[in-house]
């Protein structure tokens, strides 16, 4: 009977102490939006500030972010690999990277 109890005992610490690292869907969803805009940096550069030619993100309005993404994903913009990954993203997803990427100081 007593070697039970601290296997329980030891069971009930780690229910509590993995339950606090739960993910919200609101903290789930901040890391997928940001594991896409991530991505953005690999031609964008890193923190959204280009070190050559292609534009940066750094300091663009949200409203001017959605309109290029948008533009691209509609093929209405200069064709560059922009018009096939701005198809991949949903018009929420769009959104939700470019008020990331305007947030970023």
């Amino acid at each position: 009977m007593n070697k039970k109890k601290p296997l329980f005992l030891i069971s009930i610490f780690f229910l509590f102490s993995f339950n606090s690292y739960a993910e919200t869907p609101a903290n789930s969803t901040e890391r997928q939006i940001e594991s896409l805009v991530f991505t953005c940096y690999t031609c964008h550069g890193t923190d959204g500030e280009s070190p050559g030619e292609i534009p940066s993100l750094k300091g663009k309005s949200a409203e001017k972010i959605k309109e290029k993404l948008l533009a691209f994903r509609q093929d209405q913009d200069q064709p560059t690999i922009m018009n096939r990954i701005a198809k991949g993203y949903s018009e929420d997803e769009i959104n939700r990277i470019a008020d990331y990427l305007a947030a970023m100081k």
